[in-house]
């Protein structure tokens, strides 16, 4: 007579071990998110920390500049902060070395346009459209101006590709009534490219003697009717960075205008604030 097992056993144990599989699946995700969720709270804790190392090396500098009003720089300047145990590099900006858009002549903005790829013709349309844009009055007659580089995308003619290239080398941040010329001396490499029609090696030059201190850099490559050498302003980018090991490193970032009271006293206004994270400087 037959023994062959009763097919019920065999389906126990496939269920069995269906279970067990689907269990370890479990386990495995679980374990998956669990770890997931320890790197988000270990990153958001290193974010936290870098950001308030950031801020207190920036308070230092800035408590620097605001007293003795006759050093603040007039040119990008780099100053080491030690702040417990670390040592914080605070790189503090001048914003006149930006093309900035809310007092720039429409023939900068023609310059800038067709560094960034357009046509003669289309870069003065779209020039215009800026100055237009900007000279908008607000109900006591007073210019309404850009509030924000991003406010570029309401001109007529500006796509996002067209941001994109503008981006870098412009500032909304200076308020009305500047002198919309650029301070070669705080301006970055592309800025100073565009300057000098496009002359990458003039440029470069120029950017070389400025970084390394040489005085007396020669300037002139650069278009003298927008550069306005030394030129001072109140509003300032100041960026701390602070080292995440790995060759990373955190970078907190404030703007502000100097002289503006700020809450409980504090003798500047912040106009913009930043935190990211990317390669060391």
């Amino acid at each position: 007579m037959s023994t062959r097992p009763k097919p019920v056993n065999g389906m126990a144990l496939i269920a069995v071990l269906w279970v067990v599989a689907a269990l370890s699946l479990m386990l495995s995700a679980l374990t998956h998110t669990v770890r997931g969720e320890i790197r988000q709270v270990s990153d958001a804790q290193a974010r936290t920390q870098a950001s308030a190392l950031g801020d207190a090396a920036i308070y230092i500098v800035l408590q620097r500049i605001t007293s003795a009003p006759e050093d603040r720089p007039k040119q990008s300047a780099m100053l080491v902060v030690p702040f417990n145990g670390v040592s914080i590099g605070v790189r503090v900006t001048p914003a006149n070395g930006l093309i900035d858009i809310n007092n720039a002549p429409p023939d900068l903005f023609r310059q800038m346009l067709m560094f960034s790829g357009k046509g003669d013709v289309q870069a003065q349309e779209i020039a215009a459209q800026i100055v237009a844009y900007r000279s908008r009055k607000d109900f006591f007659g007073k210019p309404l101006g850009f509030s924000a580089s991003e406010d570029l995308l309401r001109v007529p003619g500006f796509d996002f590709d067209l941001y994109a290239k503008v981006a870098p080398l412009v500032t909304a941040e200076i308020p009305t009534g500047g002198s919309g010329k650029v301070n070669p001396m705080a301006a970055p490499l592309p800025v100073l490219e565009l300057l000098t029609g496009g002359n990458k090696a003039a440029a470069s030059s120029i950017f070389r003697a400025r970084e390394s201190g040489i005085p007396g850099t020669d300037m002139s490559a650069l278009d003298p009717q927008h550069v306005a050498e030394m030129a001072s302003t109140a509003v300032y980018s100041v960026r701390a960075e602070v080292p995440n090991g790995a060759g990373s490193s955190y970078f907190f970032e404030r703007a502000v205008i100097l002289g503006n009271p700020g809450p409980k006293g504090i003798p500047w206004q912040t106009i913009r604030m930043g935190l990211w994270s990317g390669p060391a400087d």
